[in-house]
């Protein structure tokens, strides 16, 4: 989903397959989670992951316009 705001743009990812644990994942060495927590910075905006295993997963991203 991708909706505006006011000066807020948000994309909202959602899932209902396998999930991880987002701590685990986000130390975990690779340049996914890491990457696009780098690009959401860039942008003056945020990141939230919110997953659990077996429980899918949900990414929210949100950047001023």
């Amino acid at each position: 989903r991708l909706s505006q705001a006011e000066d807020i743009l948000m994309l909202e990812i959602k899932d209902d397959g396998r999930g991880f644990e987002v701590a685990s994942a986000m130390k975990g060495g690779g340049m996914g989670l890491s990457g696009m927590q780098e690009r959401a910075e860039k942008m003056n905006g945020r990141l939230e992951i919110e997953s659990q295993p077996e429980q899918g997963t949900r990414i929210v991203i949100e950047a001023k316009i």
